[in-house]
Formats: structure tokens, sequence, C-alpha cells
């Protein structure tokens, strides 16, 4: 005899059937995938976050400098980034969605809104 492998109710039905009903195969699924999911959310707050901290300190379309202790009071978290590339001078862009960090050999930071005209200047 199967069973429902949520509720463990008696199946009627088709051979392949593994549930009774829609109810219990999403809190099935939802059980099964609920750490998966709020990883991904937590990952995603802090892309948005980081992307809305670099948007307030680059308010029009051209560059910005920002300092690294300006960055991290707001909770900018450098380790958090939808793409890292390497420019030619070696200068590394760290992209959160279509806003850039640059950081320059000499350590300085500029904030670079990428959808603008200077994306050709600073993506490799």
């Amino acid at each position: 005899m199967r069973h429902c492998e949520q509720c463990g109710h008696k199946l009627v039905g088709r051979t392949d059937k593994k549930f009774c009903n829609d109810y219990c195969r999403n809190s099935f699924n939802n059980k099964r995938y609920r750490k998966e999911l709020f990883e991904k959310r937590k990952i995603e707050g802090v892309l948005t976050s980081n992307y809305k901290i670099l948007k307030s300190i680059c308010t029009s379309n051209k560059v910005a400098e920002a300092s690294i202790n300006d960055l991290s009071s707001r909770g900018f978290k450098m380790k958090y980034f939808t793409n890292l590339s390497l420019n030619g001078d070696g200068e590394v862009l760290r992209q959160c969605f279509d806003m850039g960090l640059l950081t320059k050999q000499n350590g300085k930071l500029f904030v670079v809104n990428l959808s603008s005209e200077l994306k050709k200047n600073y993506h490799s």
C-alpha cells in the first residue's frame, strides 16, 4: 500500500502518485526548499542593499569618488556583487547590477553608473 509522503494517508489513483492532494505536495516541497530559498533571499537582500548604497553615492550618471569608511558605515558588504572584472590597467570592477565599484591601483574607490556612456571606459 502506498502512502502520501507528506501526511501518510493512503493513496488512491495513479501508481506514480506521491501526494494525496495539492496542499500536501506544496507543503512537502516548501519544507524541502525552505533553507535554499532563505539563503537565496538573504543574498538578494544584501545585493539590493549594496545597489542602493552605490546608487545613493553616484546620484548622477557620472563617476563619484567613495571611501571604504563611507561604504562600511552605510552597510556596504564588499563580498557581495553580481560580477567581478579587471580592466586593462589591472583595476578591479565589482558590479552590483548596473552600478560598479572601481578600485584603482592607488587604492582609490569610484562608484560608476554602468548604464551610462561610461560603461565602455570601465568594462573589460
